[in-house]
């Protein structure tokens, strides 16, 4: 199965190639959906997300990008990807919420995902539900500790690529994988 999972990474790339792309930075000057260049890029990773459609790819400039909420990807097959990766690029829910919730068979790439908080629920960093790759992130100091995956829960066929996870911690694991 993790072939299956690798082989379909390697196609989120190749159709990347060909996708719209939604530009995230704080700075823009003038944020205009569908925030298809810098100067009218989203300020808000969330706003971005929402206006993606299959295929298509954000990319999200450096920068700390607090959430109130998690950042919600229901729509299949898209990428949110940080321009220079978790050294960079960070995401923080300073324990108000989870991070990330992933129910599309999509991709987050290149993110320092930290302080998600979860009362009940699973994964306070980051939530699988089936399908979807979280890559080359770090995932620190997110706590659900009522429930599984502190840092990361995995639904079925998920995958964890090339990522760090650490400091996490929850009542079943601060990282949770559901095996089927």
């Amino acid at each position: 199965m993790n072939q299956m999972l690798l082989i379909t990474y390697c196609l989120f790339l190749s159709a990347s190639a060909f996708a719209f792309t939604n530009y995230v930075w704080q700075g823009s000057p003038s944020p205009v959906s569908p925030f298809d260049t810098w100067a009218t890029a989203a300020h808000s990773i969330q706003e971005a997300v929402d206006v993606a459609v299959e295929w298509d790819v954000v990319l999200v400039a450096d920068g700390e990008y607090n959430v109130e909420d998690p950042i919600v990807i229901a729509t299949n097959y898209i990428t949110v990807k940080s321009v220079n990766g978790s050294a960079e690029t960070t995401v923080d829910a300073d324990f108000k919420s989870s991070c990330f919730s992933l129910f599309g068979n999509s991709v987050i790439e290149g993110f320092l995902i930290r302080n998600g908080k979860l009362a009940s629920g699973f994964g306070a960093g980051v939530y699988i539900f089936n399908y979807g790759s979280v890559v080359n992130c770090l995932i620190t100091n997110n706590s659900a500790p009522s429930s599984s995956g502190g840092g990361v829960y995995c639904g079925e066929n998920s995958l964890l690529f090339n990522c760090q996870i650490k400091g996490n911690d929850a009542m079943w694991g601060g990282c949770f994988f559901q095996n089927k």
